[in-house]
């Protein structure tokens, strides 16, 4: 297999970078419109709100960190493997079920009472949907964890400021108290964590990193 051209790396560098960059900045404002209440459904019986157009941004979000996750991971495992391995896995998964919470949940429950579904049905829906539901359920937990586990990994990275390391902790932290105990205020805050160190992270990763 021939190497890559130059041009090809600066392509392949470019679109990384990207990844960095607009991944956790679009969670962030997927976050502030539920915070605005653009889009908002209320699922009756325990569903809670949603938003639609939530769904809409935060579905690019969880793939553009699937990259993001693996070339983390990647950088973890030149000195410590098994646990690069481990950031690369959880956050390949994290991200899937991030991705189906946003999409399936959120966008799909908005088109199903478009297309008549009553608002009162759709938990019962879901309650029994044996399909991309229940995957979720088994993922969705592991999307959190993830950026707690490279918090705690880039701890000891010596470019990488503390304060990165703190706030992705932090932010992994408080998501899964916003989003399972339903302190929803702390979910902006938790994302806009994420969107505050990942892109600074980005930049030491292809910009500042020491040779």
């Amino acid at each position: 297999m021939k190497n890559n051209t130059p041009a090809q790396k600066n392509n392949l560098s470019a679109l990384a970078r990207l990844c960095f960059y607009l991944a956790a900045p679009l969670l962030f404002l997927a976050s502030i419109v539920w915070l605005s209440g653009i889009g908002i459904l209320e699922i009756d019986g325990g569903g809670g709100s949603i938003s639609y157009v939530e769904g809409l941004i935060g579905g690019p979000s969880l793939i553009l960190m699937i990259p993001m996750f693996l070339i983390i991971g990647n950088a973890i495992a030149e000195k410590r493997k098994v646990l690069g391995g481990f950031v690369a896995v959880l956050g390949l998964l994290g991200s899937i079920g991030g991705y189906m919470a946003m999409v399936i949940f959120r966008v799909m429950s908005y088109d199903l009472i478009r297309f008549g579904l009553e608002s009162s049905q759709m938990q019962e829906y879901w309650t029994q949907f044996f399909g991309y539901s229940h995957i979720f359920l088994f993922l969705g937990p592991l999307f959190p964890l993830v950026h707690i586990l490279v918090g705690i990994s880039l701890w000891s990275m010596v470019f990488v400021p503390r304060w990165v390391a703190i706030f992705l902790i932090i932010g992994g932290i408080l998501f899964p108290i916003a989003q399972i105990a339903g302190v929803m205020f702390l979910w902006p805050i938790s994302t806009g964590l994420f969107a505050i160190a990942y892109p600074y992270l980005g930049y030491l990763f292809f910009g500042n990193k020491p040779k």
